[in-house]
């Protein structure tokens, strides 16, 4: 099967998780880049605002056809009960290429299940699999159990 791993991040969480969950499941993976600047405490301020406001962004991604690929791999921070625009873009883009989706997502919070929900909403699919990477955890490096839970849980679906 074969499988990309989509993600965006800001702090570098989501990019940490991604890059792991690459390694285990031996997929290709790109990182989406958002073109605008979100750095910095108002960078963070507008961020919020964008994804409260479920605005898109102009982002940049290698050329790919995601009809390539039985499976994406979603990766996004949640920011303000949502996902990043940068996903919330390439996801309305490339919804019609998707044929199974897998969504991931970290936080600095609790777990808010919306954001999967979300998700599903936007592409007109069930997610195959979801499962959140709280901050703390991953700077605490006491996730093992629930990635290899959710390496597992892809695994069985597809």
């Amino acid at each position: 099967m074969k499988t990309l791993v989509i993600y965006y991040t800001r702090t570098n969480f989501t990019k940490k998780i991604a890059e792991e969950l690459s390694v285990k499941l031996q997929t290709t993976i790109e990182e989406v880049i958002d073109l605008k600047n979100r750095r910095g405490a108002l960078g963070f301020v507008i961020a919020g605002k964008d994804a409260v406001q479920k605005n898109l962004t102009e982002i940049k991604l290698p050329d790919l056809n995601f009809a390539d690929y039985d499976l994406v791999l979603v990766g996004t921070p949640v920011w303000a009960g949502t996902m990043a625009p940068a996903i919330r873009t390439i996801l309305t883009d490339k919804k019609s290429e998707l044929k199974k989706v897998a969504c991931f997502a970290t936080q600095g919070g609790q777990n808010l299940q919306k954001v999967f929900s979300e998700v599903e909403k936007l592409i007109d699919k069930k997610l195959v699999a979801s499962e959140f990477f709280v901050d703390k955890e991953i700077v605490q490096k006491i996730y093992t159990d629930k990635m290899e839970k959710f390496v597992e849980q892809l695994k069985i679906n597809n």
